[in-house]
């Protein structure tokens, strides 16, 4: 069994005030993590969603507008972390449905 135990810090404002910003090709999460040091951070994202981990303050899972994919880029400075996600690209949907080969029909042999 794992246990970890830590020690609550409470700031003037608790809330990261996560910021979702949609772009054209990419999606950009921008929190407000004052006084973090950028070990204590860990960014958990998915296809879907954004997690962030500060150990001493909390979680936060956001969700995104659409899919996103890897690389993950991340940036940390004076309390403000920034994190860029390339949206997966959508197949342009086909009109005419492509030709299917067909196998020829085999006659039963006669006994």
């Amino acid at each position: 069994m794992l246990c970890i135990t830590h020690h609550q810090i409470v700031y003037e404002d608790p809330d990261p005030r996560p910021e979702v910003i949609e772009y054209s090709e990419e999606v950009a999460v921008t929190f407000w993590l004052p006084h973090t040091p950028k070990r204590n951070i860990v960014v958990c994202p998915t296809t879907r969603t954004l997690g962030v981990l500060v150990w001493g303050w909390g979680y936060w899972d956001v969700a995104l507008p659409c899919t996103v994919c890897s690389p993950v880029v991340t940036t940390y400075k004076n309390g403000v972390l920034d994190v860029v996600m390339p949206k997966v690209s959508v197949m342009p949907k086909v009109s005419v449905m492509p030709k299917v080969s067909v196998m020829p029909k085999v006659s039963k042999p006669t006994v």
